[in-house]
């Protein structure tokens, strides 16, 4: 059920347009991203990743290997194959999906990388990289710090 929904929200995402159209909105959904990563950090006690390193579902315990590429249409396909560091996001949020089904603990974390997906359905796009996020043409984020900076007070 949950991954079966976040594969038709991929899937639904008009990937020829993702880039195109960019908001100080997308500043803040990627904010959001980091506060509710540092969130899921604070509540699991779990060791601290870097963001881009940061797969919930493998940290929750799920090692499977995957391969969602199946479940794409061709356009997501295209994208995804494009840029590796937008493509682990995607597999992350489908992976903790995939474990939702299964496991009712997971399932309070799928909104963290949310508003990451939101940024491809506004028409926006980002870079996440081992020391930034860079939300394109609206705000640079460096990582250095990221937790503390971004931790509920």
């Amino acid at each position: 059920m949950y991954l079966e929904r976040a594969i038709e929200r991929i899937n639904n995402i008009d990937w020829d347009r993702v880039g195109t159209k960019t908001s100080v909105e997308d500043g803040n959904l990627g904010k959001k991203y980091l506060q509710r990563l540092a969130e899921f950090y604070s509540e699991t006690l779990f060791k601290r990743y870097p963001p881009l390193f940061s797969d919930i579902a493998w940290l929750m315990g799920d090692n499977r290997e995957v391969n969602f590429e199946k479940y794409y249409n061709d356009k997501t396909k295209e994208f995804l194959c494009k840029s590796i560091y937008q493509n682990k996001i995607i597999e992350y949020y489908l992976k903790l999906s995939q474990l939702a089904d299964n496991n009712p603990k997971a399932r309070k974390y799928i909104n963290v990388y949310e508003p990451l997906i939101e940024i491809f359905e506004r028409g926006g796009s980002f870079n996440l990289r081992k020391n930034d996020l860079d939300i394109k043409n609206v705000i640079f984020i460096p990582l250095n710090n990221w937790f503390d900076k971004f931790k509920s007070e």
